[in-house]
């Protein structure tokens, strides 16, 4: 299920646009690559402030990737989670993520509300849930969660950012395509 997805349409751009379409396909891709890049970025870190703070696995997973799709006429900004983080090393060992073993909490348990539900054991085991110092030891059969309250940081920054992300993104295109036309007036 894909979450809602922020558009954006620019105005006043009409002689960027023209600039750029007089230019090279692949030079067009590249240009509108940084361009969706650099408004993306602003996502990004609004995203990562808005981050739960518990160990910062969470905050160092998320991510953008820029795709651009119909021979790069059509380029997106995909702000989300990588599957590894870097610097995990710096975890203590039995902090962070799922059961403590510093495996990434998947984004929609942060980003979106979970309902009450039981967790029934696995098989014939029992659940062992270790209190956060590690001393006791406590063990059921199943487990009631009380459902949690979504903290929707990727939600928070799409709204505070979408306005300045646009502005971003006019401003690099301006310069990406400027800097491309200048190279190819002096045959480079």
């Amino acid at each position: 299920m894909a979450g809602p997805a922020a558009t954006i349409e620019l105005e006043g751009l009409a002689e960027t646009r023209q600039r750029i379409l007089q230019l090279p396909d692949r030079i067009q891709k590249r240009c509108m690559s940084k361009a969706v890049r650099a408004g993306g970025a602003l996502f990004v870190k609004a995203a990562k402030r808005n981050a739960p703070r518990l160990t910062g696995l969470f905050k160092r997973s998320l991510a953008q990737r820029v795709k651009s799709y119909q021979a790069g006429k059509v380029v997106v900004s995909i702000t989300g989670q990588q599957n590894t983080v870097k610097n995990r090393r710096k975890l203590r060992r039995g902090r962070g993520g799922i059961s403590g073993r510093g495996d990434l909490v998947p984004i929609h348990f942060v980003e979106e509300n979970t309902k009450p539900h039981r967790i029934p054991k696995e098989g014939r085991g029992m659940l062992i849930l270790r209190n956060r110092s590690g001393g006791r030891v406590l063990v059921y059969s199943v487990v009631h969660h009380p459902g949690t309250r979504g903290q929707h940081p990727i939600r928070r920054a799409a709204d505070s950012q979408a306005g300045a992300a646009a502005q971003e993104f006019a401003k690099k295109l301006a310069i990406e395509v400027d800097a491309e036309v200048a190279k190819l007036a002096v045959g480079g």
